[in-house]
């Protein structure tokens, strides 16, 4: 949305005056911006009534539902371009409730989301703000869900998802190099979460139904989960956790046990080799690796089972 001084890039408004109708403002801004916004007069004053904001291209249709609302289509959206922004913006606490007040709803679909390496495409994201929580709805080709993040701390942070794609776990082999691999948040930062997951897919495969809940211990600077449940038709697997940070190290435990009535299911649904093969089996097990919960690596593994 920003410009050089040399750049052109036309800009329009326009405003409608009419005799007992609320005043209409059209704005479009090059082919990256447009906005429609109405203002109905009140005993004493003009009102903001609606406001129809388009991102990545600039045709805005009028709505006669009050409130701000946004959508756009984006051909790429670079996190480190934004983050300095929204680290600046600052409102008062009247201003976020005037704004939480108005504001109805955001969808914003991007061709290309850039989170340092990470390029996912295409990305939807939805946000609407009902009842004093954040809903946000996600969508792209390897996840699926909603969000719901309240306002006060103290209240649970919900995610569902109607699926979730996993990537290829190369770690799993023992060949596999331990890598560098930063923590993408701070434990500090993540709240009490409640997480359900009605297919957990990997590489194509159905491996199951997931819950889990996570709870923070911040005198620790850690993470406890627990509950942690994942079943399918070849069995069912629970286990409790804890994930620890230290600097910009990670320790992980995890111990709990695993009833299966179909074993050779699931390594195939995981892609392991493996010599193991059995149709029932019963385990319970504990292991320990000095990294991230999801950078398990078969050659870092402490434990037994």
């Amino acid at each position: 949305f920003g410009k050089t001084a040399d750049e052109l890039r036309p800009t329009k408004a326009t405003v409608t005056f009419q005799e007992e109708q609320p005043i209409i403002i059209s704005i479009s801004h090059g082919n990256v911006l447009g906005a429609v916004i109405s203002l109905r007069e009140m005993v004493d004053h003009w009102a903001l009534f609606d406001a129809h904001l388009t991102l990545g291209h600039e045709t805005s249709t009028l709505l006669t539902t009050p409130g701000l609302w946004v959508d756009g289509d984006l051909d790429t959206f670079r996190w480190s371009d934004w983050q300095p922004y929204f680290k600046t913006a600052k409102a008062s606490t009247s201003q976020n409730s005037q704004f939480l007040t108005f504001f109805k709803s955001l969808q914003v679909k991007m061709q290309h989301f850039m989170y340092g390496t990470l390029d996912v495409h295409p990305l939807t994201i939805g946000l609407t703000y009902p009842n004093n929580t954040w809903n946000i709805s996600l969508l792209c080709p390897w996840v699926e869900g909603t969000v719901i993040l309240p306002r006060d701390r103290d209240d649970n942070l919900k995610i569902h998802l109607s699926y979730l794609n996993l990537p290829k776990l190369s770690g799993l082999t023992s060949e596999e190099q331990k890598e560098d691999l930063p923590a993408p948040i701070s434990l500090m930062k993540i709240p009490k979460t409640d997480i359900s997951i009605d297919s957990l897919n990997y590489q194509g495969a159905t491996v199951g139904q997931l819950t889990v809940l996570l709870i923070p211990q911040l005198s620790e600077n850690s993470i406890e989960v627990q509950n942690l449940v994942l079943a399918s038709s070849a069995g069912k697997i629970t286990a409790n956790a804890i994930w620890k940070q230290v600097g910009d190290e990670s320790y992980t435990q995890v111990s709990g046990q695993a009833d299966m009535s179909n074993l050779n299911q699931l390594i195939q649904a995981l892609q392991l080799h493996t010599s193991l093969s059995a149709q029932s089996a019963q385990a319970q097990f504990t292991l320990a690796w000095p990294s991230l919960p999801w950078a398990f690596r078969v050659k870092i593994w402490t434990g037994v089972s």
